[in-house]
C-alpha cells in the first residue's frame, strides 16, 4: 500500500510516498509518519518502511530513505490463575 501526500510549500510542491507499511502507517504532508493500525509483536516484530519525497520540477528530483521500526513486546495477555489453593501452618 502506498500513501501519496502532497505538500505545497512556497513555490514548489513535494510529494511524500510511504511504502512497505502493510497498512499500519501513514505519512502526513510534513513527512511525519504515524501509526494508523495496532501492531502485534507476535505477528510482526519489525517493519522496514521506504520513504520517498519528490518535487514536481522538470526534471523531477527525489530522495529516498529507509525507516526501521522495531516493535517491542508488551504483556497483552494477563495471566490467569484457575484455582487458588491457600495453605497456612
Amino acid at each position: 500500500m502506498n500513501f501519496i501526500i502532497s505538500l505545497l510549500t512556497c513555490c514548489f510542491q513535494l510529494v511524500f510516498l510511504l511504502a512497505n507499511d502493510e497498512g499500519k502507517f501513514a505519512i502526513d504532508d510534513n513527512g511525519v509518519i504515524t501509526l494508523i493500525s495496532s501492531l502485534d509483536r507476535e505477528t510482526t516484530d519489525s517493519y522496514n518502511l521506504t520513504v520517498t519525497v519528490r518535487d514536481q520540477g522538470q526534471p523531477s528530483n527525489s530522495a529516498t530513505t529507509y525507516v526501521y521500526v522495531m516493535v517491542e513486546d508488551v504483556n497483552d495477555v494477563v495471566p490467569a490463575i484457575d484455582a487458588v489453593r491457600e495453605h497456612f501452618k
